[in-house]
């Protein structure tokens, strides 16, 4: 029988675990509870409804503003601290290359140091020892840094406060000072 009696259309037919029909059911019906979105689009009003919406917004976005203003207040300095971190290794590795290049070429040459003459412009080695293939160029020293060349004592380095006023802490006590322009003077 295709046709249904008006009992049948609201029930289904129950089955057991292997799928044998058991019998009829009344259908389960609940009563839905509106939801958030309907009360609001219903009972709160369009602009009262942006009104508060900006009351919440307002607050939070003081607080995001405020959260991403410490975490750059902690960040910033150790990105400064880094760099001038960095030109202190960059110095230090560039005196000691050459350092071991002015070595290189007093082995090669019997003894006798780059550049016979003795200067603060440090020009005098470097053109021997590029004109040999020592090295390609003269160094390029961070600010604040200046060789001092002499044939008889070799290359140092001093800090010189005059062009870079941001004395680096290369000895690691805290405080930028005249000590640590005397530990660059000892490298």
């Amino acid at each position: 029988n295709q046709y249904k009696s008006l009992e049948e259309v609201g029930r289904r037919q129950d089955h057991d675990r292997s799928g044998a029909p058991t019998g009829w059911s009344e259908p389960k019906t609940r009563r839905r509870m509106p939801t958030i979105a309907t009360l609001k689009a219903t009972h709160v009003p369009e602009g009262m409804r942006a009104t508060i919406y900006s009351l919440f917004r307002v607050p939070l976005n003081l607080i995001v503003v405020v959260i991403l203003g410490i975490l750059a207040a902690i960040v910033i300095p150790q990105f400064t601290d880094a760099a001038q971190d960095a030109n202190v290794s960059s110095a230090r590795s560039q005196l000691q290359s050459m350092r071991s290049q002015i070595e290189l070429y007093r082995v090669q040459n019997n003894g006798q140091m780059p550049g016979a003459s003795s200067g603060s412009n440090g020009a005098a080695p470097w053109g021997s020892m590029i004109d040999d293939s020592l090295i390609r160029s003269a160094p390029n020293w961070p600010l604040g840094f200046v060789e001092s060349w002499s044939a008889t004592t070799g290359l140092s380095l001093t800090f010189d406060t005059g062009a870079n006023p941001s004395i680096p802490d290369v000895n690691g006590d805290g405080n930028n000072d005249a000590t640590d322009v005397t530990a660059i003077a000892n490298w």
